[in-house]
């Protein structure tokens, strides 16, 4: 996920959960923000939009966990803001606009 930011843009920012920083730092970020894991995963969810309101991006990647699913939709929904899950491609458009590629109707449905 770390590798597709990069792709994406040149000023990745992680906000990771009791990690290594150097790592992230290591694969491209050009910062790493660092917050306490919560066993209580609302609680954490919280935490993580607090952090997204301060830091403002204009995009942020969630892991396809149950975790990430979880946290996704809950900073969605407090941000007031879209959420696309499960795509299986991202890419910027000439006019700079993410394109989120993702499955549907189990991969079955064809655009003419």
């Amino acid at each position: 996920m770390l590798g597709k930011a990069t792709d994406l843009s040149h000023e990745v920012i992680a906000l990771i959960e009791d990690g290594d920083a150097a790592a992230y730092y290591a694969y491209g970020a050009k910062q790493v923000y660092s917050m306490e894991l919560c066993d209580d995963v609302c609680a954490q969810g919280t935490h993580i939009v607090e952090a997204l309101r301060q830091i403002a991006p204009q995009v942020a990647l969630f892991p396809a966990t149950v975790r990430g699913r979880f946290l996704s939709a809950w900073s969605a929904a407090r941000l007031a803001t879209g959420l696309t899950a499960d795509c299986t491609d991202l890419r910027l458009t000439e006019d700079g606009l993410l394109e989120q590629i993702r499955p549907a109707y189990g991969g079955n449905y064809a655009v003419p």
